[in-house]
């Protein structure tokens, strides 16, 4: 959790991925961590950590019609059963991934140690997700490793969220140089004016109603304001220092 909350105090606007490779590197027994991404069928790609370990040749044809990755039995998995949870490459059954669709790509992650892999997704759409793959070779990751995963999941989710409203809420930075509000308590605010209560914010950032009525506490201080209608009308009313704030 101190992980995220370094994430969280952060300026950014974008997912810390590099700083999560290293974490997770660090937290796991692997050969190396990668974040997958995809944002079309012609837009997609990964990074990793430590540099080169998971190498491709970005010029394969095979690999820029996406042929490649669609034989990996993780990218099948997601695909076919729209499952966002952590998955391990051993535990997709042959039903999905047969040992010939699967092979290809097996084979030329086993020349550099990472065939075993896991996926830490945190996103999921049509034609996009976000995740990340930890990659070990040897044996697959065990309960316990799937279980971490699982729990780390959906802070990766809020993470994502958080930022993503970071990013259409204060775009310009004004609402948190109005009060000094951190990244945290920006989106919190963000959500409170869209009308959201306690527990559907909690819901939405992945935290708990306890957590977010602490960050509550501090947006009202800084306001100047003892409720959350108050603090509202702050935000819509030439209350805020240079006038009304900018609402998306």
């Amino acid at each position: 959790m101190g992980v995220i909350s370094h994430v969280l105090q952060q300026d950014r606007m974008a997912m810390s991925d590099s700083f999560l490779r290293e974490q997770l590197c660090e937290s796991f027994e692997v050969t190396g961590v990668a974040w997958d991404w995809q944002n079309s069928a012609e837009d997609f790609g990964f990074i990793c950590s430590p540099v080169g370990v998971m190498p491709v040749d970005h010029g394969d044809p095979e690999y820029r019609s996406g042929a490649l990755l669609g034989t990996h039995p993780l990218v099948r998995w997601h695909a076919v059963t729209g499952d966002l949870h952590p998955q391990t490459s051993g535990r997709v059954p042959w039903e999905i991934a047969s040992r010939s669709t699967r092979r290809r790509v097996q084979d030329l992650l086993a020349e550099h140690g990472c065939e075993e892999q896991l996926s830490i997704s945190y996103h999921l759409g049509p034609t996009t997700h976000r995740a990340f793959i930890l990659a070990r070779t040897g044996r697959d990751f065990s309960e316990d490793d799937l279980e971490i995963a699982t729990r780390l999941q959906p802070v990766l989710v809020g993470l994502s969220r958080h930022l993503a409203l970071l990013r259409t809420s204060d775009a310009d930075g004004s609402w948190g140089t109005c009060w000094n509000l951190t990244p945290r308590e920006v989106v919190v605010l963000r959500l409170l004016v869209d009308g959201l209560s306690t527990q559907a914010i909690a819901h939405r950032l992945g935290a708990s109603p306890r957590t977010v009525h602490k960050h509550l506490e501090h947006v009202y201080r800084k306001l100047g304001v003892k409720d959350r209608l108050n603090a509202v009308r702050a935000v819509l009313t030439d209350q805020a220092p240079d006038g009304p704030l900018p609402i998306r």
